[in-house]
C-alpha cells in the first residue's frame, strides 16, 4: 500500500473517530433555521475555496462556524480532516 493511501486511510479513520466521539457527547441536535442553514452554506463555500488556496487555518475557522450554525456529521468529518491537514492534531481528535 502506498504511503499516500495509508495516510488517507488514517485521515478517514481519525475523522470517523472524531465524529463518533462528538456524537456520543453531543446533545440532541435541533433543526437549524433557514437563516442559519444559508449562513452555514456560505461559510462552507468559503472554507472550500480557502482549502483550495492552501489556507487551511482560515478554512477550519469557517468549518467551525458551519458546525455551530447547522451541525451535521459530514461537517464534523470535514472539520476533522481540515484540522489534521493544518497540523492541529489535538483538535482533530477531540
Amino acid at each position: 500500500m502506498s504511503s499516500e493511501r495509508a495516510m488517507r486511510r488514517g485521515l478517514a479513520a481519525t475523522a470517523m473517530l472524531v465524529a463518533a466521539v462528538v456524537l456520543l457527547r453531543a446533545p440532541v441536535a435541533r433543526a437549524a433555521s433557514p437563516e442559519n442553514r444559508a449562513a452555514a452554506q456560505k461559510h462552507f463555500n468559503q472554507a472550500q475555496a480557502l482549502k483550495k488556496q492552501g489556507q487551511l487555518a482560515e478554512a477550519c475557522k469557517h468549518l467551525e462556524e458551519v458546525e455551530r450554525l447547522d451541525p451535521k456529521l459530514p461537517t464534523l468529518i470535514e472539520l476533522a480532516e481540515c484540522s489534521e491537514q493544518a497540523g492541529r492534531l489535538v483538535e482533530a481528535q477531540v
